[in-house]
């Protein structure tokens, strides 16, 4: 709104206030140096944002893959790559995706006449990672070493991998 030789007063954006910042205090960047874009959702500046769900958390990777030709589809649990038609319209069914389920489901009918039935406990390894590369899905205890493997496997099989 106003700058001095001494302050600066300046409509706050993240407070909706008009505050007076001191010059002497204001810390310019390097060249090259880059600070986080403000978020006006997010949580306040050095307040901890709490834990990122595995979508989240992955939401770097999308301008990357979308490069290596892949339809990037992120979910709160997890990111799913998936391929073209020829007329450009995303296949339904993903080739390499990693999600984050809390629970395991064990099913099970013990012939007493109840039916089908549900047990639902903790997950041990919640962390899954499947690929058209593997015969089997993968399960991991921690996040690292899932996220390690999707993004090997997201690479290693991207439409445009000369990118």
């Amino acid at each position: 709104m106003s700058i001095s030789s001494e302050e600066v007063i300046a409509h706050d954006l993240a407070t909706d206030e008009v505050r007076t910042f001191k010059l002497a205090k204001i810390e310019l960047l390097d060249a090259g140096e880059r600070i986080a874009a403000y978020d006006p959702n997010g949580p306040p500046p050095g307040e901890d944002p709490g834990p990122l769900t595995l979508g989240e958390s992955l939401g770097w990777v999308r301008a990357e893959f979308e490069a290596l030709g892949w339809h990037v589809q992120i979910h709160v649990d997890g990111v799913s790559l998936h391929n073209f038609f020829k007329n450009g319209k995303p296949r339904k069914t993903p080739v390499v995706g990693i999600s984050f389920s809390e629970w395991t489901v064990d099913m099970f009918d013990d012939g007493d006449g109840r039916g089908l039935q549900e047990v639902r406990r903790p997950s041990k390894r919640p962390y899954y990672v499947f690929s058209s590369g593997f015969t089997q899905a993968r399960t991991f205890a921690g996040r690292p070493n899932a996220v390690a493997l999707f993004l090997e496997e997201a690479r290693r099989l991207a439409p445009n991998s000369a990118t």
